[in-house]
């Protein structure tokens, strides 16, 4: 069952990369995704206010390289990042990734 809220959240379980590069060194597993936001599911340590990236190009089908900023982290359990200066390319690629992610939710 998909699960949303207003400003159009979705949860997923999908395993992505992510890094302080473009490189993404990093696995980690989304557990939830908006057009502004998601949050990371790692037990990697991480800093509020750093900068990363978010690589989805594997993950969901569209493929998608964003830059954000950590803005809260849950010690073991991972953290949020709000994404920085998406043009609107990117935000209609996030819409259509949620809409996708939603319906996988609804089976």
């Amino acid at each position: 069952m998909m699960t949303g809220d207003e400003k159009g959240r979705v949860r997923t379980s999908v395993h992505i990369h992510w890094g302080v590069t473009e490189e993404c060194p990093r696995n980690g597993k989304m557990t939830s995704l908006s057009v502004d936001s998601c949050f990371i599911q790692t037990k990697a340590e991480v800093i509020v206010g750093q900068t990363i990236h978010v690589d989805l190009k594997n993950s969901l089908g569209s493929p998608l390289m964003l830059r954000g900023e950590i803005y809260y982290r849950l010690e073991r359990l991972g953290f949020g990042v709000r994404f920085a200066e998406v043009s609107e390319e990117e935000r209609e690629k996030l819409k259509e990734i949620i809409a996708r992610a939603g319906r996988g939710n609804e089976d």
